[in-house]
């Protein structure tokens, strides 16, 4: 059966344990960039709450296809993103054994977003021990009719789903916990046993 995954920033636990379930994925390329979503933006959780981390790109006034998105390299995101997870995630149980890993995207600068987004989630993915045969799409389809397409529903205008299993985070209790956050927010609160979480029957 195909899948149709969205290219997202760290994308949510959500992206991940579809990721998990799955051998391989058909990731879109072609289709229209859609602004605020996942595609450009994750969630983590601070002291104050929930932060968004969007990255910045370069409109031309067009139509323009995800695979054609360059990021606004203008401003400084690359280090406010860091500086936001580090400030967020530094007291978690594994914040020190994952930082060496993904810290290096966070100074290399890129050109396109699609580059950045599969890049870091390629390390993800092998931080979780997750693997996964990608293939992009070459068009763009209305409808996939033989598959699962996630490309709309996987958005954070939609409500999280609340079957989530509730785990340890640093700025929540049981009663407060936040499903649904950005995939580092598991991988730095539960490390190794992440990809346990995501294969767990939470539905």
């Amino acid at each position: 059966m195909k899948v149709l995954m969205p290219s997202t920033y760290l994308g949510p636990i959500s992206y991940y344990r579809i990721l998990a379930a799955h051998d391989s994925v058909l990731r879109e390329s072609m289709e229209n960039y859609v602004k605020q979503t996942y595609r450009n933006r994750c969630s983590i959780l601070g002291a104050n709450g929930i932060l968004d981390l969007g990255i910045p790109v370069k409109h031309t006034g067009n139509r323009d296809v995800m695979k054609d998105v360059k990021i606004s390299n203008y401003e400084r995101w690359q280090r406010l993103h860091w500086r936001s997870i580090e400030t967020a995630y530094r007291s978690s149980p594994y914040f020190e054994y994952y930082e060496d890993d993904l810290k290096p995207f966070y100074d290399k600068e890129y050109q396109f977003l699609m580059d950045f987004n599969t890049n870091l989630e390629m390390a993800v993915l092998e931080l979780l021990d997750i693997k996964v045969t990608f293939k992009s799409t070459e068009s763009y389809a209305e409808n996939l009719a033989d598959g699962l397409d996630y490309r709309s529903s996987l958005s954070p205008k939609i409500d999280a789903d609340e079957s989530h299993i509730p785990y340890t985070q640093v700025f929540s209790t049981p009663e407060t916990f936040v499903p649904d956050l950005s995939i580092i927010d598991l991988l730095f609160n539960l490390g190794p046993e992440s990809v346990s979480y995501l294969r767990s029957d939470s539905k």
